[in-house]
């Protein structure tokens, strides 16, 4: 059964965004409060903070954390020269919350018209083992797009004594695996006739010139079949 844990390990391992464990060391000095961490974008889960003179802290009440900017905040600043242990998981650039973001997006694009009723949690629907990986690659497109527009922003910088930094290569290689990883996504999609490439069959309706009403579709029937006539209604659309 499709789980968000699973897309989630998937599209990390996809991007190479795994986690990796840290640990910090701090004195306090009895009116500091916020401690900047070594670690970049800090897993929340699993976070253990400790003074010598509280233990461990709840995260909420003791500290907040600003998982994106790696700092730890004390609801009270720890005494002089008390001593300040942060250990845990960090990522190299997204948070849990922003994967499960772009998995929820990439869920809905994925399975279009085929959920049924919306708002249901992924454990309660079923899907195919093998379009899971669809799921997460289509995640990871995503999340390159974000990755993009964060890269358009440099530019590449000219030093008058000649040296050249070319940030704007950062922004060529993504979108160099940001079509890969389309192109993978169209691929499989299109050999299982799932997602959005999948091909749609639908009954064409008109409008009878002499009455203006839609004209009545009836389910198709073999020859020899001689049951009444079942009327079909397909949904109409108007448009937005």
């Amino acid at each position: 059964m499709t789980t968000t844990a699973s897309l989630l390990a998937q599209v990390r391992f996809m991007l190479q965004d795994t986690p990796t464990t840290f640990r910090d060391d701090f004195v306090g000095d009895g009116s500091a409060r916020k401690f900047d961490l070594t670690a970049g974008v800090v897993n929340a889960a699993g976070l253990v903070v400790t003074t010598s003179t509280a233990g461990p802290l709840v995260a909420g009440t003791g500290y907040v954390l600003d998982a994106k900017a790696g700092l730890v905040t004390f609801t009270v600043a720890p005494p002089l020269n008390a001593a300040i242990s942060v250990e845990g998981t960090y990522f190299q650039i997204f948070t849990d919350a922003e994967i499960i973001s772009a998995i929820n997006t990439a869920w809905l694009q994925h399975t279009h018209e085929r959920l049924g009723p919306l708002g249901l949690p992924l454990e309660m629907i079923d899907l195919p083992p093998v379009e899971e990986y669809l799921v997460a690659v289509l995640a990871v497109i995503q999340l390159l797009w974000v990755m993009i527009t964060d890269a358009a922003r440099n530019i590449d910088v000219l030093v008058p004594d000649g040296v050249t930094i070319p940030e704007s290569q950062r922004f060529n290689f993504l979108m160099q695996i940001l079509s890969m990883w389309q192109e993978k996504y169209s691929e499989m999609a299109n050999a299982l006739g799932v997602g959005m490439f999948r091909i749609e069959m639908s009954t064409l309706r008109r409008v009878s010139r002499t009455t203006n009403r839609l004209v009545p579709v009836y389910v198709a029937r073999e020859y020899d079949d001689r049951t009444f006539p079942e009327r079909v209604y397909p949904p109409i659309d108007r448009g937005v």
